[in-house]
């Protein structure tokens, strides 16, 4: 697996230094366009304290050892666990504005991971976090060789039930909010209403109907956005302790076994 640091030549500290960076062809393409972030965004995030002190942190993660060392490291432990070797992989580290955190993306007819870097908190730990998320997606796209992220609602809702699964397994003290990287209330919700959901959702996975509702930062729903997460994790979770299986045996599952009502 490859493993790019596309910060190591920016001085985090230096507002010229950071905005020269986020000029750059290859950052614009990895996370300005594809996130939609704005020039407002940018300026904003400069001007923020809050900010300040994840670029500090973000920095203070990479001095006793390379961030890209890590990555490689704990990508190794997943592999290890699970039998399943990240392949051909590209990991990009990138340094972008708080407005998210790990996800995959197209550049130039390559689906690549992004992880950036100020959304770490300077914390090992949610380094782990995402990091598990992500290599399940590697997994599962290897075993079931299809597109596990748009073909329908039902394989989004499992891919990223096992992702967040697999973060739990990797950090047992975690938090379902933190492994599903939502809030709390988004939790609570998708708990209090899950009966609900059921309804709402059980029409419509075998089409990307929903895709958005459930899973788009900004969508425009009167539920709590990224509930989809939430959900996915649970029935994850619910299928795993049913059947006495660990994350990991489930890496290539048919997502509807795991949504199946029976």
């Amino acid at each position: 697996m490859q493993i790019i640091d596309t910060t190591v030549e920016v001085d985090l500290q230096d507002r010229a230094s950071v905005e020269a960076y986020w000029d750059s062809k290859l950052v614009r393409a990895l996370y300005f366009d594809p996130k939609r972030v704005s020039r407002g965004v940018r300026d904003a995030a400069l001007a923020n304290q809050a900010f300040a002190r994840r670029l500090k942190e973000a920095a203070g993660l990479d001095e006793s050892r390379s961030l890209a060392a890590r990555c490689s490291c704990m990508i190794d432990k997943f592999a290890t666990d699970t039998g399943f070797a990240a392949g051909n992989q590209t990991l990009y580290l990138v340094l972008g504005c708080a407005t998210t955190t790990i996800y995959t993306v197209g550049v130039g007819g390559e689906e690549v991971s992004v992880l950036c870097v100020d959304s770490l908190g300077g914390s090992e730990r949610t380094l782990t976090l995402y990091l598990a998320h992500e290599f399940t997606h590697y997994a599962r796209k290897a075993l079931l060789k299809s597109d596990i992220f748009k073909s329908c609602v039902g394989e989004r809702l499992v891919t990223e039930g096992i992702a967040e699964s697999y973060s739990k397994d990797m950090v047992a003290d975690a938090r379902d909010a933190e492994c599903c990287i939502v809030d709390e209330d988004t939790v609570a919700w998708v708990d209090e209403h899950r009966a609900a959901l059921d309804a709402y959702i059980r029409g419509g996975l075998e089409s990307t109907e929903l895709m958005e509702p459930l899973f788009y930062m900004f969508a425009n729903v009167d539920f709590p956005v990224r509930t989809g997460y939430v959900y996915g994790y649970r029935a994850v979770r619910d299928y795993l302790k049913r059947h006495r299986l660990r994350t990991k045996d489930i890496l290539g599952i048919d997502w509807r076994r795991v949504l199946d009502p029976v």
